[in-house]
Order: C-alpha cells, then sequence, then structure tokens
C-alpha cells in the first residue's frame, strides 16, 4: 500500500489559530478494486511560525550568524542612539540605529553577481536617482530628500533606509562611509 503525505504549508511570522474542516481524500492503492479513504475530523490547530529575525548583542556576533564581515556606515554611528545588530533567517545582517531624531536601517547580505534590492521598504517613490562614482547606487526619494539607498559591491547587496530623508550628497557621503 503506498502512503501519501498531505501538507498544508503557511507563511507568516505570526500566532494563528484555524480550523480545519472535515475532509474525505479518496485515493486509488496498487490494487485497482482497494481504494484508501484518509478522514479528517473538524479540529482547532495552533500554529506558530518561527520569527526569522534573531537578535545579537554586537557586530561581532551578527557577523558570525551571518557568515561574512558585516561593515557598518560609520557616519550613522556619530551621535546619540540605540542600536540593535539582527539577522534575518541568517542570511541578511540588519543593523538597526535607533534616534529621537529619526531611525535608520542599514542591511547587507551576500548576493554574487545578483543585484537585488534587500531594503524590505516597496515604497513606490516618486523620485529615483542613479548616482555614479566610487559606489554606484540608486537613491529613492521625493522632493530631493532620499529615503533609501541600494547598491551592490564586492558580492554583497546593501540598503540603507532613513525614516528622514537626506540631499543626494549626504546621501553619498552615508554610502562612501561604509567602506
Amino acid at each position: 500500500m503506498k502512503s501519501y503525505l498531505i501538507s498544508i504549508i503557511i507563511l507568516a511570522s505570526i500566532t494563528f489559530h484555524v480550523v480545519i474542516p472535515k475532509i474525505t481524500i479518496t485515493i486509488p492503492n496498487e490494487n485497482c478494486n482497494n481504494y484508501l479513504n484518509i478522514q479528517s475530523t473538524d479540529k482547532d490547530i495552533n500554529a506558530e511560525v518561527p520569527n526569522p529575525i534573531i537578535e545579537y548583542d554586537g557586530l561581532e556576533a551578527l557577523s558570525k550568524s551571518v557568515g561574512f564581515d558585516v561593515l557598518e556606515p560609520k557616519a550613522l554611528t556619530a551621535g546619540g542612539y540605540d542600536v540593535r545588530f539582527s539577522s534575518i533567517s541568517n542570511e541578511t545582517a540588519q543593523i538597526d540605529y535607533i534616534r529621537e531624531t529619526g531611525d535608520s536601517t542599514y542591511r547587507m547580505k551576500r548576493s554574487g553577481s545578483v543585484i537585488e534590492d534587500i531594503s524590505g521598504d516597496y515604497t513606490n517613490y516618486p523620485q529615483i536617482e542613479e548616482v555614479t562614482g566610487k559606489i554606484p547606487a540608486t537613491l529613492k526619494g521625493d522632493n530631493n530628500l532620499f529615503k533609501l539607498a541600494t547598491w551592490t559591491k564586492d558580492c554583497f547587496s546593501h540598503s540603507i533606509y532613513l525614516e528622514n530623508g537626506v540631499s543626494k550628497e549626504d546621501f553619498i557621503i552615508l554610502i562612501e562611509s561604509v567602506y
């Protein structure tokens, strides 16, 4: 007799409650005269999907988790702020700078030759500019205040998100401060 695995995959990062109604599945087995009947009963299922974000005590622990030396935008480290180090699925390094004047997020991920936007910011910005120079990047914002920069360098994708936008010139300085 053949066995069948029936699974339901639900992706989320929250706890949820599911009621599965009673169902019957009839599957013919090797002997065409016999059928395998699978029945379920009405059951309540509580499921929790693990959170892919893991926090770390510092840059060294974060680097160890993701398997590469995580860089840090030196221009973001000046002034008073709280900093949080985390990884997303142990692939993407994330550093959050929390300030009263506005939060900032830096992300870095090994990407090979693939150019990808790892920012997690899906805002449809009205102004997009490609900058060239030491580090080519894409800046996104509105009215010459840019909130997002994405770029790829040395097989790594990077992004910086600024809650309060800055000028193109200031963003270029910020990007260059990573190196």
